[in-house]
């Protein structure tokens, strides 16, 4: 069975003043990313990071293993 996680830490200021709007600009991000990569089905993480450019999480793909 493959699987897609995400994790996002949202304890820094860039969350301070608009949490549901930076994570949303995040997880824009992370589709734009991820669009088309995943078809392949290689597991890999992928950094997230805030728009200062701090990290703050991942997204990891473990790929299903019959291949």
């Amino acid at each position: 069975m493959a699987k897609f996680d995400v994790a996002l830490c949202t304890d820094n200021a860039a969350f301070a003043e608009y949490t549901g709007a930076e994570v949303a600009r995040i997880l824009r991000a992370l589709a734009d990313e991820v669009e088309g990569q995943l078809a392949e089905g290689r597991s890999q993480i992928i950094r997230l990071r805030d728009r200062n450019g701090n990290r703050v999480g991942f997204a990891s793909y473990i790929g299903d293993d019959k291949e």
